[in-house]
Order: C-alpha cells, then structure tokens, then sequence
C-alpha cells in the first residue's frame, strides 16, 4: 500500500530530471501534499508562495506563459474554490498549461472539517472550459495520470485522496486521458465510480455478488473529457447505473454521468455522494457512512435501485 501523494511526487521529480520546463509550486502546506521533496531534488525549480493561492494561480499562468510546464499544489478546496476567479480567467480563459494538484479531496480531510472537506471542487472544475479532470483510485493510475498530464498540452487538475491505499491496477495498466476501465463485468447493473472511494464500490460489490446480484463496475480516472461510449453501452446492456463518488451529488460526476444519459439513453439511475450539506468532523471512514459513499449505502442504493429497473 501506497500513499499517493508519495507516489504523485516521485513520479514528478522523475519528469523532473529529464524535462527542465517542469516547475512545481505550493501554497505552504508543502510538507502534507509532499512537494518539499520535489524542492530537496530541484531547489531552482520550486517556489513556495505562501497561504496566498490566488497569487499562486497567478504566477503559475505568468510561468506557463513563458514556456514553463507549472505543476501547482494545495488541498483540493483551496486550490479550486479559493482560487476560482484566477483559475477561471488566468488559466481556463487562455487555456494556459498549467496543472493544479489537489490533496484531501473529498471528505478525506476527515477531522480537519467542513472547510478543508472538498465536495464542490468537480462541480465547478467540470463548469471550466478547457480542463481536463483527473481523479484518481490508486497508486498504479496516479503515476500514469502524472506522466500522462505532463504530456498534455493545457490545463489539468488532478484529484488526489489522503490515504494510503492497495493497488486496483496492475502495474501495467494502459491509461490515456479520457479513457475509463472496466474493473469487474456484470448484467444486472452498472456502478460507475471515479477516485478512491472505488474501495467502498468494491467491498459492497463482492456483498451484492453473495446474493447472486451481478455488478458490472467501471472506474473513471478521467472525469472530463467523460468517456461516454463505455456510459452509453453499460445503459444498454445492463439497464441500471448507479454512481459513486466522494463529492457532492450536485453537479459532481454523477451529475456528469446523468446529463449523458438523459439525452441519450434514459434508464433507472441513482447517485449516490454527499448530500447539499456541510459534513462535520469526523475519522473519515465515519463520515462516508453518515454522508453517502461508504459500502453500506452503496449497497442500499443498490437494491433501490433494482427495485426501479
């Protein structure tokens, strides 16, 4: 088991040490999202620039602009919510190259509470032209989608969980942006579920499967661009989706997953997350059960579900 943002971090000074354009930036909490172990390889290539994440934004585009590959790293709340304005206008506007990493997504902040808790930071990340949206389930795909964003030429916010976690990959796994993967076929319906929270998806499945209920389940590491092929044949084929997500059900994936399927192939659908609530502080394995994706709920959703179908 890996932590990923060890693993996020170690893949970037690899880059690092073949691509000189690569730059890293923080907005002092550099020890929790592991970039000062980037500063200690390449002291003349980050700059830590204070509890200040709108300049942060700010400076990132100015480097962008002149060439440089800004890799830009806070919570997930700070970077996408406080910085919305300059995020909006300095880097999603002129479609700039610059990628913002995120920490604590969802309710991984856990006993940190409801201002570090990160429930909105898709819905307004997904509102952003030009963005591309990367959640992550595991180690295996955050060293892919790392490689994978230092690649792509335009602006990346990646999502990156807190805890250590096992490897749903295998080592080899083939990741491209904008692709999803099926992880387990099934006929009598589709989860579909994005970043760590895939381990709740994956307990509850193997429940369901005892009695005799068969789950096809699909991780997406990429939330936008939103492979919508593998969406639209899973509707088809098993009648039923249900989607999973440690975020706010408004306007999250989910809500991604329902716009696609409303204009094209209506079926009986659930989404199950956070509700329009502020969660309390909490260990994080508590809160997924009082607010929505742990393996219990899923399982409740999953029946209501079937009931529907």
């Amino acid at each position: 088991m890996f932590d990923i943002r060890d693993v996020y971090i170690q893949t970037l000074i690899e880059i690092a040490n073949h691509n000189p354009l690569v730059v890293v930036m923080d907005a002092d909490v550099s020890k929790s999202t592991r970039s000062r172990k980037f500063a200690l390889k390449h002291p003349d290539r980050f700059f830590n620039v204070g509890v200040a994440e709108m300049n942060l934004v700010g400076m990132a585009a100015g480097l962008a602009a002149e060439g440089k590959i800004p890799f830009i790293s806070s919570f997930c709340v700070f970077i996408i919510l406080r910085a919305c304005e300059p995020v909006r206008t300095m880097i999603s506007y002129p479609n700039l190259n610059v990628k913002l990493v995120g920490g604590y997504a969802g309710l991984t902040a856990g006993q940190h509470g409801p201002t570090h808790h990160s429930l909105r930071d898709i819905s307004v990340a997904r509102s952003l032209p030009n963005f591309v949206i990367l959640s992550l389930s595991d180690y295996v795909s955050t060293e892919k989608a790392v490689k994978a964003a230092a690649e792509w030429m335009g602006p990346v916010y990646l999502r990156l969980g807190y805890n250590k976690q096992k490897a749903v990959y295998p080592e080899d796994m083939d990741f491209h942006i904008g692709k999803a993967y099926m992880l387990k076929n099934g006929y009598d319906l589709t989860i579909l579920s994005t970043g760590l929270i895939i381990n709740e998806v994956l307990k509850a499945v193997e429940e369901l499967e005892n009695d005799n209920i068969s789950v096809r389940v699909i991780d997406y590491p990429t939330i936008k661009p939103l492979d919508e092929e593998l969406i639209l044949q899973a509707a088809k084929e098993t009648g039923a989706i249900l989607t999973v997500e440690d975020h706010s059900v408004l306007g999250g994936f989910g809500g991604g997953v329902a716009e696609l399927l409303a204009q094209n192939t209506p079926v009986p659908m659930e989404l199950v997350g956070v509700g329009d609530i502020f969660a309390e502080s909490a260990p994080y394995e508590d809160l997924l059960v009082s607010y929505g994706p742990a393996a219990c709920n899923i399982i409740k959703a999953t029946r209501r579900l079937l009931k529907r179908k």
